[in-house]
């Protein structure tokens, strides 16, 4: 292998070698850290359990089920009032659909108009239908 302007075979192995060395050292130091911030805090641990600072679990437990039983609570009043508002609803999606007719029975009329010259009488009774429809919601 030919060196590339001053770099060799052993001068990559040697900079390999340091890339290594020096991951090594900083896992290493890592591992320290996290080694002491364990023993300091099960130092901690052990001086509040000996001061009689430590939470029983039954109480952590009881304070979690309240908060989790007032939000059950505060869901279940939304899950009523939007069966309440559907409910109110239901009636009105046989309107919608009838709207949708009216406007459909139009809009088929208009085509008809367009495609066959003037056809006036299809017209007279689409806008019948729609006049009557729309007067119907008014009230």
């Amino acid at each position: 292998m030919q060196p590339i302007e001053g770099i060799t075979p052993e001068s990559l192995w040697v900079f390999f070698y340091v890339l290594v060395a020096i991951l090594a050292v900083a896992a290493l130091v890592f591992k320290v850290i996290v080694f002491y911030q364990g023993q300091k805090d099960r130092k901690e641990k052990k001086e509040k359990e000996a001061r009689g600072e430590t939470q029983k679990p039954v109480a952590g437990i009881q304070e979690k089920l309240k908060t989790i039983e007032t939000r059950l609570d505060s869901i279940d009043e939304k899950l009523d009032r939007d069966k309440k508002r559907l409910e109110k609803l239901e009636g009105k999606q046989d309107d919608i659909q009838a709207g949708f007719r009216a406007l459909c029975n139009a809009s088929l009329a208009l085509l008809n108009h367009e495609m066959h010259n003037g056809n006036t009488e299809e017209m007279e009774a689409a806008q019948k239908g729609l006049q009557t429809y729309l007067l119907d919601q008014i009230k």
